[in-house]
């Protein structure tokens, strides 16, 4: 599974400061994670769009973005031997509102200025303060979702026939593999597993990139695990079927990335 980069020492040219207004006082110490007070807006956006960023008073001087994938981007940091923040923490700390444009978002990594917005999936905005050894400690949080991708696995309809169609959602960033599970527990791979067996399985790199699948009930098969390897219709059997995913989730408290199991259920009948 791939393991997302998380970049601490970094910096951010933000493109547009469409408003910023004076908050009530600077911020003070901020020991704890709260996780709350902070506002997106909108919440599902487009690349068009301009996202509006309602802070709460106080707030610390860090401002960071952070992509789908775990890459961080800083806005606001305390100066380094390599970047000048075009946005410093004390002039941050005095507002409570600011905005900018998705689509002229660039920023500094390590490496070098890129977009910040590059691909759909939901983004993290953070602030908090800096603490000994780069760490960022968060305080506030809010999510920007971009291109309105489902944020955790989802299946429609509830119940099919096999003259229905299934979607299935899928959340950004996920594995490689999904599997629909049968009434009797028995595992159907979508994806080709590592083990390419041809159609109509999907290969794993596209399956990474895919945001939603539509499965037409009567006609879908998978492939099954035991004496032999085949593949095979998945409905037959009238029952609650369910489909397993994992999708990559970053904590909050120390920004690394971890595997979580989605899952989705349903009913077959005939």
């Amino acid at each position: 599974m791939k393991q997302a980069a998380i970049v601490i020492v970094s910096a951010l040219a933000l493109a547009t400061f469409a408003h910023a207004e004076p908050a009530n006082g600077p911020g003070g110490s901020h020991p704890a994670v709260k996780r709350q007070g902070i506002r997106c807006e909108p919440r599902m956006a487009t690349r068009d769009d301009t996202i509006v960023i309602h802070l709460p008073t106080p707030h610390g001087g860090v401002l960071a973005i952070e992509d789908p994938d775990g890459a961080r981007f800083l806005i606001s940091f305390d100066r380094t031997s390599r970047y000048q923040p075009e946005l410093q923490p004390a002039t941050f700390r005095g507002m409570n509102q600011l905005s900018f444009k998705i689509n002229e978002a660039m920023g500094y990594t390590i490496w070098e200025q890129e977009r910040i917005f590059k691909s759909p999936g939901v983004y993290k905005v953070l602030v908090g303060e800096q603490a000994t050894g780069a760490k960022l400690v968060v305080e506030h949080w809010c999510l920007v979702n971009l291109g309105s991708i489902a944020e955790q696995l989802e299946c429609e309809p509830r119940e099919v026939t096999p003259r229905d169609t299934l979607k299935i959602r899928l959340p950004i960033p996920h594995d490689e593999d999904m599997v629909i599970e049968n009434p009797r527990n028995k595992r159907f791979y979508l994806t080709d597993a590592g083990q390419p067996q041809g159609l109509p399985l999907i290969p794993g790199m596209t399956f990474r990139s895919m945001t939603e699948l539509s499965l037409k009930v009567g006609e879908a098969k998978g492939l099954t695990f035991g004496k032999e390897d085949v593949i095979d219709s998945i409905f037959r059997s009238p029952g609650t079927y369910t489909v397993r995913l994992h999708r990559q989730e970053i904590t909050i408290d120390d920004g690394d990335p971890r595997w979580v199991e989605d899952t989705c259920t349903f009913k077959f009948r005939r």
